[in-house]
């Protein structure tokens, strides 16, 4: 069947016709906070309480440094994903029982 081209009709925009992001085109944007328009120093005030990353934990960890024979992390990581938790759960369990 031979499509009717008369009524197709394309949506595709090609991404090099997008205008050029100037100043003062950004300046004309609305500052929107959900689905409230806000002030530009309300919009600022917020994004500068916005904290960045993943929520604080209850519980964190501490980054430290120690060596372990490498039986013990080719063991480990032979494992798979998450063989650092393994190793903090067991001596977590180590630590239970003592």
């Amino acid at each position: 069947m031979k499509e009717n081209k008369k009524h197709s009709i394309s949506n595709w925009v090609d991404p090099d016709d997008a205008p050029e992001i100037t100043p003062e085109l950004m300046s004309s944007g609305v500052k929107m906070i959900a689905d409230n328009r806000v002030s530009d120093k309300e919009f600022s005030n917020a994004v500068k309480k916005r904290k960045v990353g993943r929520p604080a934990q209850e519980k964190t960890k501490m980054l430290v440094s120690i060596r372990y024979d490498a039986e013990i992390i080719e063991y480990f990581k032979s494992t798979g994903k998450g063989w650092q938790s393994r190793i903090n759960e067991v001596l977590a369990k180590y630590i239970a029982s003592h």
